[in-house]
């Protein structure tokens, strides 16, 4: 969420997909730390698939939307989205 209000604070559409895409690998890196706790035992198989499916649908919709702001011609404002 941090990236992505960085990214979005800039006002440029460019800057926002850059910053999306950090967004987008750290749903890889919380999926890393997931297999972590699953082998600490901190969590179940049961947890672990829930929220790793999670991550992968948050990173799914973060690279929709990249492809999306990288075919947008303009420019946008904080206001606009």
């Amino acid at each position: 969420m941090d990236n992505i209000a960085e990214g979005f604070d800039d006002g440029s559409s460019r800057e926002f997909t850059r910053f999306l895409g950090y967004a987008q690998r750290s749903c890889g890196e919380v999926q890393s730390q997931l297999y972590r706790a699953l082998d600490c035992e901190y969590i179940d198989k049961i947890q672990f698939d829930n929220v790793f499916e999670l991550a992968s649908e948050c990173r799914k919709q973060i690279k929709g939307f990249r492809k999306y702001l990288r075919n947008y011609k303009g420019e946008f404002k904080n206001s606009e989205i």
